[in-house]
């Protein structure tokens, strides 16, 4: 740690890139505390145009700043001041912060030869003996929502792919990865790999492909392409052609509710994802110094007012299924292994669980401070009478496929925060959406809740990273 904290002085001291006004001009405490909850470890560096500084409050920055539309404000303000804080000491304790994954399970749908190109890009899963304690715990925890069987398909069953009955990601080889240890952030993935698998994912989308056929198959032309048709293709980018397809989803969002909303909670994942991509980024390779690359958040954030909006539409949706959630969560067996030592836990089961149990609690009784989380009278409205039904059917199986493409990911780390986030989004819309609410909860096991508050917590860090950036692009 002392070498780096060295190397990071003399990066700063000594690089051409550092900004002549590095420091912040004085201190902003509202801003500093959200600062130190999405970036924990100092220094926090913002990087533009190739200059490099550190990140401040808005009060700290002269000038103007172009101000958020009030409603926008008034979301991004509250998962930064209420949501994170109460949410952020849960996501430590050791029964959420250990996802059970299988990153073996090979693609389904065409060869993957993707490789790591940086170190950042691997995965480190728990050692073999916690491995061991966590599939034990894991198996009595879930022992309930394995006997019981549900009467109706669409609330019991799960709205992902692949999920073996021990409530697993489903894997033959799964294993269970410390979410802490290996955060979201730059992986160097990207290119057409990652294009090809973001078209596909919202090729998944389009409720119109019965069923959702396989990437590359017969079927519908997948809807990024298919805007992209409608002018020259040659001269159309993946961006351009993303952008269409958003204005023509707002154009038939009254006559097609159902397949907005799934649009937009993807749309949603992806800007969350490219904004933890941008203010995780490796900012200089050499001495591995890590910050905000503002240029890149720019770009595919936050100069795009309607990604935004979609996070924070996708953000509800976790939001109001963990308030909804929330008491079901407190009587389910919040317990870790013994084994357990890290820097939030005590290493003794019961007093790790009474603790969870505590931040759980903290976190639930913010609740009626969450605006976006009350009650919407359209909430049932896209999936009313027997053809909203049938289209129940057809989300979960979107979604499953959804979840078949994250296995396509050349990327481990990618590939782990990916299955997260859709598992997360799969259990929100099951929980807001499925019948019968009792059954869901029933049949709800530790990997779903785990991926549930792991996602809502990923959108509420990206708001309030917007929020903090927002003003930079003034």
């Amino acid at each position: 740690m002392a070498r780096l904290a060295a190397l990071v002085v003399f990066v700063l001291a000594g690089w051409s890139g550092l900004g002549a006004d590095a420091a912040c001009a004085r201190a902003c405490p509202d801003d500093d505390a959200a600062i130190a909850l999405v970036w924990p470890e100092a220094p926090r560096l913002v990087r533009t145009s190739g200059q490099i500084t550190e990140l401040c409050g808005a009060c700290a920055r002269p000038g103007p700043h172009q101000p958020l539309p009030a409603t926008m404000e008034a979301a991004l303000l509250e998962a930064q001041r209420t949501v994170l804080p109460a949410l952020a000491p849960l996501l430590h304790m050791p029964f959420f912060r250990y996802f059970e994954i299988d990153l073996g399970r090979p693609c389904a749908f065409w060869p993957n030869d993707g490789v790591c190109v940086i170190r950042d890009c691997g995965v480190e899963a728990a050692d073999l003996a916690l491995q061991e304690s966590l599939h034990r715990v894991a198996r009595v925890a879930d022992a309930a929502a394995d006997r019981f069987q549900p009467a109706d398909a669409l609330s019991g069953d799960d709205w992902v792919e692949g999920r073996a009955a021990s409530g697993s990601d489903g894997g033959e080889h799964t294993e269970y990865v410390d979410l802490v240890a290996n955060p979201e952030r730059y992986t160097a993935f990207g290119g057409a790999a990652a294009r090809v698998i973001w078209r596909e994912i919202y090729y998944n989308t389009d409720l119109t492909a019965h069923p959702p056929a396989a990437p590359g198959g017969s079927g519908s032309r997948p809807p990024v392409e298919a805007a992209a048709d409608a002018r020259s293709p040659a001269s159309v980018t993946a961006e351009e052609a993303l952008e269409a397809l958003q204005r023509e989803t707002d154009r038939r969002a009254d006559e097609e509710p159902v397949q907005a909303m799934l649009f937009r909670a993807v749309s949603g994942m992806q800007a969350s994802i490219n904004t933890h991509l941008a203010i995780h980024h490796l900012l200089d390779k050499d001495a591995h110094l890590w910050g905000v690359d503002l240029d890149l958040y720019r770009a595919r954030v936050g100069g795009h007012p309607r990604r935004i909006a979609n996070l924070v539409f996708a953000y509800r949706l976790l939001l109001r299924a963990v308030a909804l959630a929330g008491d079901y969560l407190l009587g389910y067996p919040l317990h870790s292994p013994a084994a357990v030592q890290h820097d939030r836990g005590s290493g003794s089961a019961a007093a790790d669980a009474m603790a969870t149990v505590e931040h759980l609690r903290a976190l639930l009784q913010t609740r009626r401070r969450w605006a976006l989380a009350q009650a919407d009278p359209n909430e049932t409205r896209p999936f009313a009478g027997a053809a909203g039904r049938a289209q129940e059917f057809d989300v979960r199986d979107h979604v499953r496929n959804i979840t078949r493409l994250i296995d396509c990911v050349g990327c481990d780390r990618c590939r782990l925060w990916g299955r997260v986030q859709v598992t997360g989004i799969g259990t929100a819309l099951r929980v807001l959406y499925a019948p019968d609410r009792s059954q869901v909860f029933r049949t709800l096991h530790r990997h779903d809740l785990v991926a549930l508050v792991q996602t809502l917590g990923r959108f509420a860090s990206s708001l309030s990273a917007i929020r903090l950036l927002q003003p930079y692009l003034a």
